[in-house]
């Protein structure tokens, strides 16, 4: 294994554990071996369901001798047992390890944690692949520190900055019946994760947490090819004091998880952006995606080509509390409640090129009292069904500013966008294909006037409006005028009507 280095190498040396004298003895200092199998220190593969030998010790020993020595360590196929956790840290100056298994399936080599401790807690640089590593903590409970990894990025210098650690790589690694599959905390950089595979967890597939005040860049990793299919538990990602996370051609399908496929509820004071693309979202008792912003909005997030569907009675596909600069793009958005709810702040949101399949009797992009959105554009849209499809009603007047609709489908709602009045020149619709009317486009009044006042029902003044007599009455009246605002056409006639006048009108934005 070609050994690798970062500035800031954690010192900290594992603490020794004591080897049982049954324990094969270790290989000779090697001259020419790169890797070492972990048979050779007496690990045993024989538990599993079953109880079998705790490897703890050997383990421990295998995994300090490959670092001290720069060696890979090699698991065996079999189900190897631990009653304790193993740590990956520097020791005696050697600050990388590299494990591999035979295989991640269950034919292959799998660590089975039976404790309440992280299987792998990785204090430096390493690279694992091709194992499983599989957990009790869903049959037994009270596990809660069992981990399947736990990536601890906590390196205190001496003025107790922290400086983290990083270059962490895993690779065709599977992990099942843990309290948090991969927990992240503190300041990990370039660390990647491709071709993971989750199945059952009691809390979160990946959860990412960190001290705001001391961990200030957070953790930037990224997801490759990676499936949840069908995993269960809470999350699938749940993200606090986040510093960059991309995730690219995953799955999240069918995630039967009780809360969200994806909830990011803060970012790290000096976060980079968040790009996910080609990843499905699918499958969540509540949102797909939940954007908090505790504390600061959440920002720079870029979704291109994905897919938000959840399957709950009530939860929203997409809910977003305190967000800005998040950028949408060909994207399917779907569920049984609405498509994108604005719950807090928002800022400078865009959607661009979307798809949206609601099944709810609620507006497909909607406001709930609160909220505010300063700078939303929905560029070519696609929605074709019966509700409203912008609704900005609920948000606090005087809390709504550059909204634009360019393009695209609204769907055949009579009136799919609504505002405050105070807010309807803060809104602008362009090009879509839908022509707001209401009434069925005739208005009908009593007789004894001359001025004839019609309510549109539009979202601001029409750009195009149109009456003319729709009896008699309104003929002999004769039009003198027809001017339009943000809420009525008025017809000002030449004489005053004797009985009833009706008028056909059309007018669009």
């Amino acid at each position: 294994m070609q050994r690798r280095h970062f500035i800031g190498a954690l010192p900290v040396a594992l603490a020794a554990t004591a080897v049982p004298a049954a324990l094969a003895n270790p290989p000779a200092t090697p001259v020419y071996k790169t890797s070492v199998n972990a048979i050779d220190f007496g690990v045993v593969a024989d538990g599993g369901l079953v109880d079998g030998t705790d490897n703890t010790a050997a383990m421990t020993q295998a995994i300090n001798y490959c670092i001290e020595h720069e060696l890979e360590l090699i698991l065996p196929a079999g189900d190897i047992d631990l009653r304790g956790g193993l740590v990956i840290a520097p020791i005696n100056g050697g600050d990388a390890l590299k494990i591999s298994g035979v295989d991640a399936g269950s034919q292959g080599s799998r660590l089975w944690i039976k404790a309440d401790a992280p299987a792998l807690t990785i204090k430096t640089q390493c690279t694992l692949e091709n194992f499983g590593i599989i957990g009790d903590a869903v049959q037994v409970g009270g596990r809660g520190q069992q981990d399947g990894v736990l990536l601890y990025g906590v390196k205190l210098n001496a003025q107790g900055e922290n400086q983290g650690i990083g270059n962490i790589y895993l690779r065709n690694i599977v992990f099942d019946r843990c309290q948090n599959s991969i927990h992240l905390f503190g300041i990990v950089f370039y660390s990647y994760f491709e071709n993971i595979r989750w199945f059952s967890c009691v809390n979160a597939h990946v959860n990412g947490a960190g001290d705001p005040a001391r961990d200030k860049p957070g953790y930037a990793v990224a997801f490759l090819q990676c499936q949840m299919t069908p995993p269960s538990g809470k999350y699938g990602f749940y993200l606090e004091n986040a510093g960059s996370v991309v995730l690219s051609d995953c799955a999240l399908s069918p995630a039967k998880l009780s809360e969200q496929c994806f909830r990011l509820v803060s970012n790290a004071s000096l976060s980079g952006i968040h790009q996910i693309d080609n990843t499905v979202f699918e499958g969540s008792v509540k949102e797909a995606l939940r954007i908090d912003g505790l504390g600061t909005p959440c920002r720079f997030m870029f979704f291109s080509n994905c897919y938000f569907n959840q399957s709950g009675a009530t939860a929203d596909a997409i809910t977003l509390v305190n967000a800005e600069h998040m950028y949408f793009s060909n994207c399917y958005i779907s569920g049984t409640n609405a498509g994108v709810t604005f719950l807090g702040r928002a800022k400078k949101i865009s959607l661009t090129n979307c798809e949206f399949q609601i099944a709810g009797s609620v507006p497909v992009i909607r406001t709930l009292p609160g909220a505010a959105v300063h700078g939303l554009d929905i560029v070519a849209p696609n929605y074709d069904g019966a509700q409203r499809f912008l609704e900005l009603g609920n948000a606090v007047v005087g809390e709504i500013s550059r909204i634009h609709v360019l393009g695209g489908v609204l769907g055949v709602n009579p009136s799919p966008v609504n505002c405050q009045p105070q807010d309807a020149n803060k809104v602008m619709i362009l090009n879509t294909n839908n022509i707001q009317t209401r009434g069925g486009g005739t208005a009908s009044f009593s007789g004894g006037t001359s001025l004839f006042t019609i309510g549109h029902g539009l979202l601001g003044k029409p750009s195009k409006f149109s009456v003319v007599p729709g009896n008699a009455a309104a003929g002999d009246a004769e039009i003198r005028w027809v001017e339009a605002d943000s809420g009525f056409i008025r017809v000002q006639c030449k004489s005053v009507a004797s009985s009833e006048t009706r008028w056909v009108w059309n007018a669009e934005t």
